[in-house]
């Protein structure tokens, strides 16, 4: 008898070192795991920075070309009227008069000529020009596989806007700008016989509220004339942040979709594990410290090979040196290879991944290929990026060498290439709710759908609901400060930093106009793990409104008084 209880206490004894030392391991993997995630986070961050500084590098250097090419003008013009003057003032023929005047008159049509189709391109939201921007990814467009038809689609707009004049589009500054424009250039029109009056000739484009190529500006706006790589007026930036009308999911009716069957049993219980009794299992249960509630619950296994997964993956878990499952894969590994919904409670580290991926992935490979158009099989949703980017990183272990495909989508990062991938096909989909609502709303539902998720996981559950969300409303700010704030460095920047998911939401509406229901002013929904990440990202996203709200009004024509009151 006290042989046996010796055997005992050594067997426990034994198990709670293989315990410890396999939970040592996994934590060992996990902060490989993190190390080297923050460090590929450091290396993108670096290459970042180095592109922002050859990107202010060559704006600079245009910037001083387009300086010397100003003062190069103006001394060509000073050489032209020199000896203008000096014959004036000696009295020479009426010839040289002739030629002079008629230098003018030319000079004079092409200005006006060139200020008339600026006006035009104003009109038309520069739609001409838009065309050659190129694709800009973002939830509202199609993926780059397609090829994208600016001219139909400026047509769909104007036809369900009506107007073209009071385009939705048309930016409060524009608008000011052209009520002085016009007069302006009216006026140079009617004054283009009269050729004796110099001085209309060096009309102050200032004056007109107008940038031209040789005004010195700090602004983006001096690039938009000379490059045309960056132009992109209020029509194009609100296709790029446009959201859908329905901002919300539409209620399905399951009743209508033809869903094909499915297999989901795959566990056939060995031997071993059959001739074990109850009460072995209980015992081996509270060696495993193992709880559970349900009927018929199926018997913990002991080892890799009696859970029924195929060889790849056997073979894939013995190169990572998994020596044998961990106690909550015990239970849950026979259980949803069983085809039974689960609810697993575990510490942090305890292996809870691997106890939902590895069934998930037998059962992926039972099912038919995904082709494109198809949406996922397998969709496992978190409440944090961080844990999304943790599971795709342990899925990644495993699907290469199964040949499936996995693709991580959330906020805070590049949505073209989770959009690409998507629309590719995908049979795994690791996401957090947020993010996986915005693709899952927009373009009709096109992206990807749900119809052939028959595997779904919800990792950490219990800290679903518990994300908070913010407002930020950017309708009323100058132009150049909206379009500003919603690139990819700003809010990518400042997501890194508070932890914090930010997506541009809403449509801009011009001032008179208000929105119908079911319709938002254009805003940015800032949401977190946390209360204090979603402040610090609100308060940050209001400095750098701010800030580019300021260089917008330091522009000519943009400091209208009383006009932006939001700062």
């Amino acid at each position: 008898m006290e042989d046996s209880e010796k055997k005992r206490h050594r067997h426990r004894e034994k198990s709670d070192r293989d315990r410890n030392r396999d939970r040592e391991r996994e934590r060992e993997r996990r902060r490989y795991e993190r190390e080297k995630s923050s460090r590929d986070q450091e290396r993108e961050r670096e290459r970042e920075r180095r592109r922002e500084k050859s990107s202010d590098s060559e704006r600079e250097r245009r910037r001083k070309r387009r300086r010397r090419e100003r003062d190069d003008d103006y001394k060509e013009r000073d050489r032209e009227k020199g000896p203008v003057t000096v014959r004036k003032k000696s009295g020479d023929d009426e010839t040289e008069k002739t030629e002079n005047k008629t230098r003018e008159q030319r000079k004079l049509d092409e200005e006006l000529k060139r200020k008339k189709q600026e006006l035009e391109r104003e009109k038309r939201g520069e739609g001409n020009l838009a065309a050659k921007v190129g694709k800009a990814w973002t939830l509202d467009r199609e993926s780059d596989d397609d090829e994208v038809k600016f001219d139909t689609e400026m047509d769909v707009d104007r036809k369900e806007v009506g107007d073209p004049i009071s385009d939705d589009e048309i930016d409060p500054l524009d608008a000011f700008m052209n009520s002085m424009v016009l007069p302006e250039v009216e006026k140079l029109s009617n004054a283009a016989g009269v050729l004796n009056k110099d001085k209309k000739d060096g009309l102050s484009d200032k004056a007109l509220g107008k940038i031209l190529p040789g005004e010195d500006s700090d602004s983006d706006y001096g690039d938009f004339e000379n490059d045309q790589e960056n132009i992109e007026d209020d029509e194009e930036f609100m296709k790029r942040v446009k959201k859908p009308k329905a901002e919300k999911l539409s209620i399905v009716d399951h009743s209508k979709i033809d869903y094909k069957p499915f297999r989901k049993n795959f566990y056939i219980q060995v031997k071993e594990i059959a001739r074990m009794t109850p009460e072995q299992v209980a015992a081996y249960r509270k060696e495993l410290e193992l709880k559970l509630h349900g009927k018929d619950v199926p018997k913990p296994v002991k080892t890799w090979h009696q859970t029924g997964l195929t060889s790849k993956i056997l073979e894939t878990i013995k190169k990572l040196n998994y020596e044998k499952p961990m106690p909550i894969q015990a239970q849950a590994l026979p259980t949803i290879m069983s085809g039974r919904d689960c609810i697993g409670i575990a510490k942090t580290g305890s292996g809870k991944t691997l106890a939902f991926v590895l069934p998930m992935l037998r059962h992926i490979k039972d099912q038919p290929p995904v082709v494109s158009g198809d949406g996922p099989i397998g969709l496992i949703m978190a409440p944090t990026r961080e844990l999304v980017q943790q599971i795709h990183s342990d899925i990644r272990k495993f699907a290469k060498v199964l040949g499936i495909r996995c693709v991580p989508v959330y906020g805070g990062s590049g949505v073209a290439q989770q959009i690409s991938e998507l629309k590719r096909g995908t049979e795994i989909v690791v996401c957090t709710p947020g993010r996986m609502i915005d693709v899952l709303c927009t373009s009709g539902g096109k992206i990807t759908n749900l119809h052939r998720v028959t595997y779904l996981v919800l990792d950490e559950a219990d800290s679903m609901p518990e994300h908070y969300e913010a407002e930020l409303e950017i309708n009323e700010f100058p132009q150049n400060a909206r379009r500003k704030v919603i690139q990819k460095e700003t809010l990518g920047q400042i997501s890194e930093r508070t932890g914090a998911a930010i997506t541009a939401r809403g449509q801009f509406f011009p001032p008179g106009r208000i929105p119908a229901p079911g319709e938002r002013k254009l805003y940015l929904f800032i949401e977190g793990p946390t209360e204090i990440s979603v402040k610090r990202a609100k308060a940050e996203l209001k400095l750098v409104l701010e800030d580019f709200s300021h260089q917008a009004l330091q522009l000519p024509g943009g400091n209208q008084p009383g006009r932006y009151q939001v700062l």
